[in-house]
C-alpha cells in the first residue's frame, strides 16, 4: 500500500507487507482530529487503539486496564494534566510499558527530569512515515523491556571466577 506523505516535496511511503508485532497502543490527545489520525495510521500498521481525549479519563481507564495495552503515545500540552505529568501517573500503575510523548510546541523545553519516563519525543506534525518509525522503535524497545523479564524470571548460576 502507498501513501502520500505531506512534505516539502512529494514522496511515497511504502507500509511494510507485514507490520511485526500488532500490538494494543493507548493515545491521548485533546485534539479530536490527531486521535483520528493516529487511529488510522495505527491500523494501516495492525495495530489496535484506545483512544482518549481527557488524560484524566485515560488514566482512569488505565489504572484497570494497563495490562491490556503495549505502548502509550501522549501529546504533552493538554488542558488539566500535561502529557509527562499523566506518563508519571500511568508509570506508578504499571512501569513495564514504552511512552512516546507528541509535541508541536517547537521552542517547548522539557527537562530530564520531565521526559525520564518517556522511550520517545515525536514534534508534530509528523507524517505516517514518522509515526512508523516511532511506532516500530517503540515495539522494539517493547520488546526489550519483555524480554528482560523473562531473562530476569529465569535462575542465573552462580560463577566463581576466583
Amino acid at each position: 500500500m502507498d501513501l502520500l506523505v505531506s512534505d516539502a516535496k512529494e514522496e511515497t511511503f511504502r507500509l511494510p507487507k507485514d507490520p511485526p508485532d500488532p500490538r494494543k497502543l493507548l493515545v491521548v490527545d485533546d485534539e479530536k482530529y490527531m486521535l483520528d489520525i493516529m487511529e488510522k495510521y495505527a491500523e494501516n500498521l495492525g495495530h489496535t487503539t484506545v483512544l482518549f481525549n481527557d488524560p484524566k479519563d485515560a488514566l482512569q481507564w488505565y489504572t484497570n486496564h494497563s495490562d491490556e495495552v503495549d505502548i502509550i503515545i501522549s501529546d504533552q500540552c493538554m488542558p488539566d494534566m500535561n502529557g509527562c505529568q499523566l506518563i508519571s501517573n500511568m508509570k506508578q500503575c504499571n512501569q513495564d510499558k514504552t511512552f512516546i510523548i507528541m509535541t508541536g510546541h517547537g521552542q517547548l523545553t522539557l527537562t530530564r527530569k520531565d521526559t525520564k519516563d518517556v522511550h520517545l519525543l515525536v514534534r508534530k506534525p509528523f507524517d505516517q512515515k514518522q509515526f512508523c518509525l516511532a511506532i516500530e522503535d517503540a515495539v522494539e524497545e517493547r520488546n526489550k523491556t519483555v524480554s528482560r523479564e523473562s531473562d530476569s524470571t529465569r535462575q542465573n548460576p552462580v560463577r566463581d571466577f576466583t
